[in-house]
């Protein structure tokens, strides 16, 4: 069984006086699986911003709401002074290997981004694809 969910409308940061973030979720149908069953999920987004002095984009895919279960963390802090970048992009991707046993699941993927001197930026394409796998012994 294979499960995607995915989008390419853009999610603009809400930016106040050069600071700014932005949040986007992506959440598969529920996931039911049977003993001896595994889903390999995978994850990406790519994130963009127009004149930024520092950044922060974290996504996370959640089994059911709040149980993290991978992260990924990319940061730029430049020192005061130094010239902004006049753009910047940013591709996060996850992978992970999910065990939790036999029972059904709801798995999410978050984006956060955050920045200072930017302006303007979006989290923009985005996936997640889950693939249920039987483990043989």
């Amino acid at each position: 069984m294979l499960r995607f969910v995915g989008s390419n409308t853009p999610v603009p940061f809400i930016i106040i006086q050069g600071s700014g973030d932005a949040t986007a979720e992506l959440i598969l149908p529920p996931i039911t699986l049977l003993p001896n069953q595994v889903v390999k999920l995978d994850a990406f987004a790519n994130v963009n911003f127009i004149v930024v002095q520092n950044y922060s984009v974290d996504s996370s895919i959640s089994r059911n709401q709040g149980d993290i279960v991978t992260t990924d963390h990319a940061v730029m802090i430049q020192n005061q002074g130094q010239p902004f970048f006049p753009q910047a992009a940013v591709t996060t991707t996850l992978t992970w290997v999910d065990n939790p046993g036999p029972g059904t699941y709801n798995y999410s993927f978050t984006i956060t981004g955050s920045a200072n001197g930017i302006t303007d930026a979006s989290i923009n394409s985005r996936g997640l694809t889950a693939m249920v796998i039987t483990v043989t012994q």
